[in-house]
């Protein structure tokens, strides 16, 4: 019987939340455990008030770096045996305009150190993570990955063009990866 306070039941899931310390993410990891599941927070930030005990686990990770990534999904694996889902919610924006079109404020256009950051986080992270997890979810040939979009993916957002080319990437690498691992009893949702 469904507790009524979940609205699914995860017990004995293992899901890992990119992103997890702060905001959405911290609010899917509250949800995720509230549903019972066990859950690893990969973030650079640390979560307030955190306690890991045996269905929690945060793991300090900078999800643009392959190693790193792959030690962090290892250290789940040790501490929980598996990965069922793994939630890419770990995103970042900075506002910026392709021209200074009237020459007022050239700290707002869009430059290579704000477009690495934005890509590298957004685009990158995603793939690693996701490739260190899917090696994970083949062995069992099941699992979920939910990867955060946003409608500026598929819309554009005015001063928001890098954001949203990440974005689009994001929706790009769900449908494609969910073609690709659909057959292993991988779900790829956005």
């Amino acid at each position: 019987m469904l507790d009524e306070k979940k609205w699914i039941n995860l017990e004995n899931k293992v899901a890992i939340v990119t992103g997890g310390a702060m905001g959405i993410g911290e609010a899917i990891v509250a949800d995720l455990k509230g549903c019972g599941a066990k859950v690893a927070i990969f973030d650079m930030a640390d979560p307030k008030d955190y306690v890991e005990d045996e269905s929690t686990l945060f793991v300090k990770v900078d999800i643009r770096d392959k190693a790193a990534v792959e030690a962090a999904v290892a250290q789940v694996v040790e501490k929980f045996g598996t990965v069922d889902a793994l939630v890419n919610n770990a995103g970042v924006t900075r506002p910026r305009i392709l021209v200074d079109y009237y020459k007022e404020q050239p700290q707002y256009e869009l430059n290579e150190t704000d477009f690495d950051f934005m890509v590298s986080i957004n685009e990158k992270g995603t793939f690693l993570v996701s490739q260190a997890v899917t090696r994970v979810m083949l062995q069992k040939k099941s699992g979920v990955i939910i990867n955060m979009s946003s409608c500026a993916g598929l819309m554009g957002s005015k001063g928001h063009s890098c954001y949203s080319a990440t974005k689009a990437a994001i929706h790009a690498f769900t449908v494609s990866w969910g073609k690709e691992l659909g057959p292993f009893g991988i779900r790829v949702v956005g």
